[in-house]
């Protein structure tokens, strides 16, 4: 199934920056920290972490088997690797909740999940595609001081539809327009143009 024409744009980005689809001509580079630190290199698959709109989580474990596992494939990956309930308590998943199966989740907590394990991975860029859109407004304003902390550490892409969310976040803000990335000015967002 292809998107329809007006996620066309995000859904090519988004998949060709996690090797979904190959994209049809674009690099990205990066430096390393700090700035001066050398020449620019090429973005790799092992830089980003991705949360999907719609998490993708095994739906067979618990919280706390999901992290025990994730820790034990990512061996030797994870910068300084702790408990599972340690990660659990860093994203306030309730103890209660973690001997759960994720397929009893809901869809947030599943995306609380998706996120967690990218931010264990520690990854230089992190896209994320919609992520507030399944959280209530308690667990959003928990997941917006979260992006604000780790966005010091890291590049964070965030595709939103939601320009209040865009502007609390983002540092810069481009509109995908006619197939077209547009750099916007946060005075000129007053601009009917943009409503």
């Amino acid at each position: 199934m292809r998107p329809s024409p007006l996620n066309r744009g995000r859904f090519t980005a988004s998949s060709a920056a996690t090797a979904q689809e190959r994209p049809h001509s674009s690099t990205a580079s990066m430096r390393t920290s700090p700035p001066t630190a050398g020449a620019a290199r090429p973005v790799t698959a092992d830089d980003m972490g991705y949360v999907l709109s719609t998490p993708v989580v095994p739906e067979f474990l618990t919280a706390r088997e999901f992290l025990q596992f994730f820790l034990e494939i990512n061996r030797g990956k994870i910068p300084y690797p702790k408990a599972p309930d340690v990660y659990l308590d860093y994203m306030c998943i309730d103890p209660a909740d973690r001997g759960k199966l994720l397929k009893d989740f809901s869809h947030g907590m599943k995306n609380k999940m998706q996120m967690l394990v990218n931010i264990m991975a520690d990854p230089a860029v992190l896209l994320l595609d919609e992520p507030l859109t399944s959280f209530d407004v308690v667990v959003a304003d928990e997941m917006k001081a979260l992006l604000r902390r780790i966005k010091t550490r890291h590049i964070i892409l965030l595709s939103t539809h939601i320009m209040d969310l865009a502007l609390d976040l983002c540092d810069n803000i481009v509109i995908l327009h006619h197939g077209v990335l547009q750099e916007v000015r946060r005075e000129d967002l007053a601009d009917e143009a943009y409503k």
